[in-house]
């Protein structure tokens, strides 16, 4: 499940609690009229937890979160594992438990793009939960020692990190082909000054980063513009949305899981 592009603008852009590079024990407000609006730490807009220091670990990890959602749906699928065909297994598992986790991925997850690169907890953590998940709808055992890959391939149910590259790269590729998108100011080709010398990332339809702060490096859009310009030219190139689902799932099959 994808979130729509005028809902991430709305996260990106409309943040309700003020960003601070650390918690602090000072609270700010404002008075509206009558009526005094007191600084919170985090914030729920559209289902997705947004806390003052953009680290998702509130969203994820937090009481009531993300996390304890997809341990509680694990649940739930084991007690009916018992009662439904084996088959319909990983579809149910998909439908309750792979899809919470989908639901605003571009957001708040990460992505690795080598092997190199490190995991973030929160992926992490939710990449184990999914993992318990496949193995129920599989009916392994951890003491089996099957392969993520292997649960990946029976079930059909992407890993953490390739579901948050795929949601970035469609978000990216309709906010770069649609110009009414309301994402179409957020991601900027590159120009010839920030290119330097090389002219091959222009024509490549690469996308120009603008942070400037370790924070905005570590949240939307910036992991997104940089899967994009890692990505294949077959991807910038598609000029549909079958054409550009199947080159993005192409290239998101080849990076970790």
């Amino acid at each position: 499940m994808l979130i729509g592009q005028e809902a991430c603008r709305a996260i990106i852009c409309r943040p309700l609690c003020p960003i601070r590079k650390k918690r602090s024990s000072e609270r700010r407000g404002i008075n509206v009229r009558d009526d005094f609006i007191a600084e919170e730490d985090n914030q729920r807009i559209l289902g997705l937890t947004v806390n003052n220091t953009l680290t998702w670990s509130d969203h994820v990890l937090g009481k009531g979160g993300l996390l304890n959602a997809v341990h509680q749906r694990t649940g739930a699928l084991r007690r009916i594992s018992h009662q439904v065909p084996k088959k319909s297994l990983p579809t149910i598992a998909s439908a309750i438990v792979a899809s919470k986790i989908r639901y605003g991925i571009a957001i708040y997850g990460g992505a690795r793009i080598r092997e190199s690169d490190p995991t973030s907890e929160l992926n992490r953590s939710l990449q184990i939960g999914l993992n318990r998940a496949m193995r129920v709808a599989t009916k392994c055992r951890v003491c089996d020692h099957v392969a993520i890959a292997d649960l990946v391939d029976r079930t059909g149910i992407q890993s953490v990190n390739r579901m948050s590259a795929e949601d970035k790269l469609r978000l990216v590729w309709n906010s770069v082909k649609d110009n009414g998108s309301p994402l179409a100011d957020v991601f900027h080709p590159l120009s010839c000054e920030a290119a330097g010398r090389s002219s091959r990332s222009i024509l490549r339809g690469d996308l120009q980063s603008r942070a400037k702060t370790t924070l905005s490096q570590k949240n939307f859009p910036e992991p997104a513009i940089r899967l994009w310009n890692a990505s294949t030219a077959s991807v910038h190139e598609s000029t549909s949305k079958y054409t550009s689902k199947k080159a993005i799932r192409a290239f998101v099959n080849t990076i970790p899981l």
